[in-house]
């Protein structure tokens, strides 16, 4: 494990927060079995446990974040397919499709256990947020659809 200095500048906050996410989801590809603990997220990631926490305050905090990571991806390719302005043939966007979120090792089993957790109202806050967030991807890439 390397423990680094604390990251000052935004940039480097930045980084510190994708770090995290690279470790958390190498190690639910490594295990996939399992949801590691903060604790493993930290030492996989060369960090204290209480860095991970400035980030994270708690493990479905980071969960949720890896699982939105991801299907922002897929949103991100959907809006730019939809943007070229160029008519969607049905099996480019079922490719898409099959890409992002079939074939994504733990988009769908994340996806199971977000949701879960958020329809148990933990953590509140944040799965408004991010339902919020979802809300505008949605409504961003279906206008284009529309289109």
């Amino acid at each position: 494990m390397v423990i680094r200095q604390r990251a000052i500048q935004a940039e480097d906050k930045h980084e510190r927060h994708h770090a995290i996410l690279d470790a958390a989801e190498r190690l639910l590809l490594r295990s996939p079995e399992r949801i590691a603990n903060v604790a493993e997220v930290a030492d996989e990631a060369g960090l204290a446990k209480g860095t991970v926490y400035l980030y994270f305050p708690s493990k479905e905090v980071l969960l949720l974040a890896v699982h939105e990571r991801a299907i922002d991806g897929f949103f991100r390719a959907v809006i730019a397919m939809v943007e070229q302005r160029a008519p969607i043939a049905i099996e480019d966007m079922q490719a898409l499709t099959r890409v992002h979120i079939v074939e994504a090792p733990l988009l769908l089993r994340l996806a199971a256990h977000c949701l879960g957790r958020m329809a148990n109202g933990k953590p509140a806050e944040r799965a408004v947020a991010f339902k919020r967030r979802m809300a505008q991807r949605v409504t961003r890439a279906g206008g284009g659809l529309e289109r």
